[in-house]
């Protein structure tokens, strides 16, 4: 029971972090200059 739910947990985190990583790319891409190397 408790493994489930660990496993679950896991597959929700691994979504997240792809949307996130997703989100921020997709942002990276659209904007002309990254606001990372234009302080």
């Amino acid at each position: 029971m408790g493994r489930k739910y660990q496993s679950h947990m896991e597959r929700l985190i691994k979504r997240l972090l792809v949307a996130l990583g997703l989100f921020v790319g997709g942002l990276i891409i659209v904007s002309p200059v990254p606001t990372v190397l234009a302080p």
